[in-house]
């Protein structure tokens, strides 16, 4: 894959940080240094790669630990795996990127705002050579090889207005502004109130999350098979990651943040 920047810095985006309450502002700065995070707050650079990641409760973060930990970078990540931009450098001037609605689709828009521009070499695919498979319980997530990258999720949940859904993307050949990016963050009333009371989601509120309450959503689905579409927004954020493409074909049954982690470390070591 060509190595790409965007062409000219866009920002601030702004929102409200669901972890933190307080707004966070984000700005797209051209770069020839990778993929990297400044927090702005105390001048310190962190790579948004795998030997980055740390292990934060209900979503991707990169640091050297709590105290430089940037949180919620998988919605962001998707938009630059899905535009094959390789180089960035993302202001950010506190401890979180905001969930803007809970989609991607805010970051697809500043990427088309600042357009791309090509840069001198080449970044090297991650294929997938053989079967990988991590099992917890029910749930399990596993590469194998294929010709192209293809991602795919299986939800099933037992609330009546969720059931299961079982969505693929392949990036390569489908529009992801279309099927994935727009597909917005969900969860049940009650993980949000379990959530609230451990202190995890001081800004969290319908703005950035589709709720679902036991007879009805917050705000009804706008893309089909949404929410196994954002399952598929988390995993491909969490994919690039790797700081390079994958080729192979990657599937998960009712999975998340931390089984995709694990299997990006199973594969950065095959």
């Amino acid at each position: 894959m060509r190595r790409r920047t965007i062409a000219r810095p866009v920002g601030p985006i702004c929102g409200i940080g669901v972890r933190t309450g307080q707004e966070m502002c984000v700005r797209l700065m051209p770069s020839d240094a990778g993929l990297q995070i400044h927090r702005t707050d105390m001048d310190r650079r962190i790579p948004l790669s795998l030997s980055h990641t740390l292990d934060l409760p209900n979503c991707s973060a990169v640091g050297t630990g709590p105290e430089d930990a940037t949180m919620f970078v998988e919605h962001l990540m998707a938009t630059l795996y899905a535009n094959a931009i390789t180089d960035l450098l993302v202001e950010v001037g506190g401890p979180e990127v905001p969930l803007l609605d809970g989609s991607a689709i805010g970051w697809e828009q500043a990427v088309a705002e600042a357009g791309t521009e090509d840069l001198p070499g080449t970044v090297e695919p991650l294929v997938v050579g053989e079967s990988v498979h991590i099992q917890d319980g029910e749930r399990w997530i596993r590469a194998e090889p294929a010709g192209a990258a293809v991602f795919t999720y299986d939800l099933e949940y037992s609330h009546p207005l969720i059931g299961r859904q079982v969505a693929s993307f392949v990036p390569e050949s489908e529009n992801f502004s279309q099927l994935v990016a727009r597909a917005r963050t969900f969860a049940l009333i009650q993980e949000l109130q379990q959530a609230q009371a451990a202190g995890l989601l001081k800004g969290g509120s319908e703005d950035n999350c589709r709720v679902v309450y036991p007879d009805r959503y917050s705000e009804a689905p706008t893309v089909p098979l949404e929410f196994a579409r954002h399952k598929l927004l988390d995993m491909l954020g969490d994919m690039y990651l790797l700081s390079r493409p994958v080729i192979g074909s990657i599937t998960g049954y009712r999975t998340g943040h931390q089984h995709n982690r694990e299997l990006l470390r199973r594969l950065g070591r095959s």
